[in-house]
């Protein structure tokens, strides 16, 4: 599976275009990015994009997601949690930090813990962890976790938004610690990716 980062993301937001082998349909994680540099990478790497799994419901996450959705028609994944987020400008916050609201229906798969997806040759395992949002999730490919807002290189997701539990969060950093294997390699949804021992040793967000 190749992994390329997408650049020119809302507050420097990251999103993963994934691709079993080059050429072939992709899997977007977030949708942060411009249009552009999505179409950019696609045009480089993909035929098309078969699909977009969001690690939650944020503005920053959902940016483009009505863009995406007009041009590749791909099908969207979110926690059946975080799906009233994406239809509801307040919620997701893009009333409040965007020039544009964002209010989006056209959700096509309502995920659950423990799911498991295989879409164009990539097969996915959901991981509900919330806290940060309450629909929020890691998404298991191979020996790879795609973190979004939870877990970052050196810290963890905010926990003081309207609909974020901070004790719901510590569960799942505690799940995390006793789940995910010491070598999977860490992509989050902002700043540079990580491994699991180096967060278990250096994150002091998960030392208790």
């Amino acid at each position: 599976m190749n992994i390329h980062i997408i650049g020119g993301c809302l507050l420097s937001a990251n999103a993963y275009l994934l691709i079993a082998e080059e050429g072939a349909p992709g899997i977007l994680i977030d949708a942060g990015c411009s249009i552009s540099a999505l179409s950019r990478e696609i045009e480089k790497h993909a035929s098309g994009l078969a699909a977009v799994f969001l690690t939650h419901g944020h503005f920053d996450h959902i940016a483009s997601i009505d863009k995406v959705k007009e041009k590749y028609n791909p099908k969207i994944y979110i926690h059946e949690n975080d799906a009233s987020l994406v239809k509801n400008a307040e919620e997701n916050m893009s009333d409040t930090f965007m020039r544009k609201s964002i209010s989006f229906d056209k959700i096509d798969v309502l995920m659950r813990d423990g799911d498991e997806f295989s879409v164009e040759g990539i097969g996915i395992k959901v991981m509900h962890t919330p806290g940060h949002s309450m629909g929020s999730c890691i998404f298991i490919i191979g020996n790879n976790a795609f973190s979004g807002d939870t877990l970052f290189k050196g810290s963890i997701g905010r926990f003081d938004f309207p609909h974020s539990d901070f004790k719901s969060l510590l569960a799942s950093l505690t799940r995390i610690k006793e789940t995910l294997p010491n070598d999977m390699v860490i992509y989050p949804g902002h700043g540079r990716s990580t491994t699991m021992a180096d967060e278990l040793n250096k994150n002091p967000h998960l030392q208790f």
